[in-house]
């Protein structure tokens, strides 16, 4: 991690503010006081030799000098900077001064990598809410649809979603034009020792409940007797 990075603290001392007040000529002695301030820095060389702040533009090194001022709202911004020349600085990092804190501004790497996990986050929420919904059909097409109506007031899912009418009438008829292929095939390709056997539209495989094979089975016997008596 970054030594520099300390945008996780914070720093507040309202006795001192309460003593002292806070404005634009104090505010780089109450930044002092916080673990933010570099002790080897050209200001305080400057405060422990008496000097004012306007003689940092002869000394090279880390210095911090304010960078914006809003009185009004309690704004201040303070800028830590390496000085080359004297009139060469290195922005180093940024400070808030807001209402007596004192935050440590993020850097752009920071803000880009916070602002796409956030964004990664709601995408994978918005995936995972929207999975009960994906309804995927091979018979019909492959695609996929997503039913939005199933969700309930109470937050509650429905996991399945009964099939409307006409989806089952294409089903059905799909079914049985399959059983309709298969028979025709049978019938040019039979299978050696399957000749007298029912083709697979005929013994209700495909497209016929359980009761209407039932009453064929029933039918079927009566007829060959029918047959058997009249020959």
């Amino acid at each position: 991690q970054d030594p520099e990075d300390q945008t996780g603290v914070k720093f507040s001392d309202q006795l001192w503010i309460q003593r002292q007040g806070l404005n634009e000529h104090n505010v780089l002695a109450y930044f002092s006081l916080s673990s933010f301030y570099d002790l080897t820095c050209n200001n305080e060389q400057c405060r422990m030799q008496g000097r004012e702040l306007t003689f940092l533009k002869n000394l090279t090194g880390v210095e911090y000098e304010v960078a914006h001022k809003d009185p009004e709202n309690g704004l201040y911004i303070i800028r830590k900077q390496v000085r080359e020349s004297p009139d060469l600085v290195k922005p180093v990092a940024l400070y808030y001064v807001v209402a007596g804190n004192i935050f440590q501004a993020p850097n752009l790497a920071a803000i880009i990598a916070s602002r796409l996990t956030n964004c990664m986050y709601f995408l994978q929420t918005a995936l995972n809410e929207l999975k009960p919904f994906v309804r995927f059909d091979p018979v019909s097409k492959p695609s996929h649809s997503y039913d939005l109506s199933a969700q309930l007031p109470g937050g509650e899912k429905t996991k399945q979603k009964q099939e409307s009418q006409e989806e089952k009438q294409q089903r059905r008829h799909k079914a049985v034009r399959a059983a309709r292929i298969l028979e025709s095939l049978a019938q040019q390709f039979p299978i050696p020792g399957q000749e007298g056997k029912r083709p697979l539209s005929q013994a209700g495989v495909v497209g016929q409940t359980p009761r209407q094979q039932q009453k064929e089975a029933q039918q079927q016997p009566a007829t060959k007797k029918r047959k058997v008596g009249d020959s």
